[in-house]
């Protein structure tokens, strides 16, 4: 399994982009066989500055269903709505590391 999380700042002023891009993303996710794992909502900052809203993290099978979803060009026709409907954008890989005591 391979997950990867998204990190965003919704755009309040785009709500029809926003649904717009989630309606066809979610069923992109589903597809691929993948699922949103977890949503986290972040509040006040307890040092520094927030560095986004929310957390998706998204669990994939392997890293050519990433690839399915981020390059079909079904993803690539909603870009245009992602970058109205998000002030911040970013999908990264999730590296595990264990901590050594």
């Amino acid at each position: 399994m391979i997950e990867v999380v998204a990190s965003l700042t919704i755009n309040p002023e785009e709500p029809e982009a926003l649904q717009a891009y989630f309606n066809v993303a979610q069923k992109l996710i589903e597809k691929a066989g993948a699922r949103v794992a977890q949503k986290i909502e972040l509040g006040d900052d307890v040092v520094g500055e927030k560095a986004s809203e929310l957390l998706m993290l998204v669990e994939y099978a392997d890293q050519e269903a990433v690839n399915r979803v981020f390059e079909s060009d079904e993803y690539k026709s909603i870009i245009p709505e992602r970058d109205k409907a998000f002030l911040k954008y970013n999908v990264c890989f999730v590296v595990k590391n264990e901590l050594v005591a």
